[in-house]
């Protein structure tokens, strides 16, 4: 999958558009093909790495997850073992844990971090 990836802190041109391996849902996960990414003071703040903050929960040299963005709207790919809330084809949006992982084609995250998309909203207003 294309994702954008970000190998060090800095100013937004260390990010760049590269190749990863496709995420793989938990049994408690759902997979989210990414229709939005909406960035905020969290996203500045893990691309900086700073303040100091940032890089404790992130890591301190670089980045554990090399992909930013945290708030995502999508449609379920596919469903873990053990999740029950939402199944293929349902249109949702929510927060990453972690921050990290929204910048991409496709991302894993869990059930209790989304809702289901109003039906009147574009997925960029989600």
């Amino acid at each position: 999958m294309q994702a954008v990836i970000q190998d060090r802190y800095g100013p937004a041109d260390v990010l760049r558009l590269g190749e990863l391996p496709d995420p793989v849902p938990a049994d408690n996960e759902v997979l989210l093909r990414v229709r939005a990414v909406s960035l905020n003071g969290s996203d500045r703040e893990n691309l900086a790495g700073s303040p100091a903050y940032a890089r404790w929960s992130n890591g301190l040299r670089r980045p554990r997850h090399p992909v930013p963005g945290s708030d995502v709207a999508g449609v379920v790919a596919a469903v873990g073992s053990a999740v029950t809330e939402y199944a293929v084809g349902d249109e949702v949006f929510g927060e990453l844990a972690g921050y990290r992982g929204g910048l991409a084609e496709f991302v894993c995250t869990r059930p209790k971090l989304l809702a289901r998309k109003p039906g009147g909203l574009s997925f960029a207003e989600a």
